[in-house]
């Protein structure tokens, strides 16, 4: 396997488990709606962006 590969299948996942852990995040915060929640999820959001563009930009080289 070579390393191009090796690192999109890291990065998918990495998208799976920071979208389960927004997903429960966004569960979670529901109940509560504090600024703290809103704050997880957003830092998650960005977390989970990051790793689709380094996705893309894989797929593209």
């Amino acid at each position: 396997m070579n390393p191009a590969h090796m690192a999109r299948e890291a990065l998918w996942a990495a998208m799976v488990a920071r979208v389960e852990a927004l997903h429960d995040s966004v569960v979670l915060g529901q109940r509560t709606a504090r600024a703290a929640s809103a704050k997880h999820i957003e830092t998650a959001s960005i977390d989970l962006a990051a790793l689709a563009r380094a996705a893309a930009l894989l797929r593209k080289s």
